[in-house]
């Protein structure tokens, strides 16, 4: 019985032997794939990393083509009004009104009165009250908007309004931005003339505010107003006040 076992023992350890041992699982593949995986996402940010920068470099020669046109082509200020504002030269006084639109008996060829194109009614009224009460003559033609103005010093002007609603206000003021920055008085209307270098007189009746301009316009040629010996009054309610 025992060799009978022995024998037994030996011929499985014989078929044991004869059975080949398994190699052990590798999954080269999925390595494999990983790392292609990983090489693609850097090559895409790469790319994008190229494409962010040749952007910069566009806006960065677009900004610098800017710049050198800028240089070359400067920006066009707008016109300046080439008036004198000294009192006192012959026929400037504001007491001389109308004097010095005046040629004889009739108002001068180039006189005209110059309201904005976007002024209330107020001062178109007041404006009309202020020549027809006026004697002379007027030319025909003489009521013109700031849009039909292009050099003020080619007239004898009645100007009324401010920068912000007449043109050319904001000529004589070398165009203030923002518009309501014009040095006029606070709380106050405005009469000042102006004598540009060839002669010609502009009369200017303004204030910050719409009543403050038809008050201002309403005190020219008045009582109080042919006695002001200066080139400019200031106006509260119906009062002549020093500005």
């Amino acid at each position: 019985m025992k060799k009978e076992t022995l024998a037994m023992l030996v011929l499985v350890l014989f078929i044991i032997s004869c059975v080949p041992k398994p190699e052990p699982y590798v999954l080269p593949e999925r390595g494999e794939n990983r790392t292609d995986i990983a090489q693609e996402i850097a090559q895409l940010e790469e790319q994008a990393r190229e494409q962010a920068r040749e952007k910069i470099a566009a806006e960065e020669a677009l900004k610098e083509q800017q710049q050198k046109a800028a240089e070359v082509q400067p920006a066009k200020e707008p016109p300046k009004m080439e008036i004198q504002s000294e009192a006192l030269k012959d026929g400037t006084a504001l007491g001389l009104y109308p004097g010095y639109f005046m040629d004889g008996e009739s108002f001068k060829s180039n006189f005209v009165t110059i309201v904005g194109e976007e002024a209330p009614s107020s001062y178109v009224v007041a404006l009309g009250n202020l020549v027809a009460r006026t004697p002379g003559v007027k030319p025909t033609g003489f009521s013109m908007l700031d849009s039909d103005i292009s050099d003020i010093t080619r007239h004898n002007a009645i100007i009324v309004g401010n920068a912000c609603n007449n043109a050319a206000i904001a000529r004589m003021f070398n165009n203030p931005s923002p518009c309501d920055s014009a040095p006029l008085p606070t709380g106050k209307g405005l009469v000042k003339i102006y004598q540009a270098a060839n002669g010609n007189v502009a009369l200017l009746a303004a204030g910050k505010t719409d009543a403050q301009v038809v008050a201002a316009i309403n005190a020219i040629g008045t009582d109080q107003f042919i006695s002001v010996n200066g080139n400019e009054i200031c106006v509260q309610g119906t009062s002549l006040v020093p500005c």
